[in-house]
């Protein structure tokens, strides 16, 4: 089951009984690979995970509470580096 970014994201109306656990969801997820790992259930009854990568990318994820599958994943890379140029001195 794919979704946009936009759409409302809907896993399950089993339930809450017969979802896995947090913990069983976090080992899913694999949170102890990311620096930062915040976990909510959705509206749509939907484990969601939001992750900080080592390298800075954030990662969003949807993930079925009875399976455990990816409904919906979505990486924001890191933001890169600039140059500031600072044009009011001479």
């Amino acid at each position: 089951m794919a979704s946009t970014p936009t759409e409302k994201v809907v896993c399950t109306q089993l339930p809450r009984s017969q979802w896995m656990s947090e913990q069983q969801a976090r080992v899913a997820f694999d949170a102890p690979r990311y620096l930062l790992v915040r976990f909510k259930i959705s509206r749509g009854n939907c484990h969601e995970f939001y992750a900080v990568e080592k390298d800075g990318t954030v990662v969003e994820a949807y993930r079925h509470p009875v399976t455990g599958e990816t409904v919906r994943l979505t990486r924001v890379p890191p933001p890169t580096a600039t140059t500031v140029i600072d044009v009011t001195r001479q």
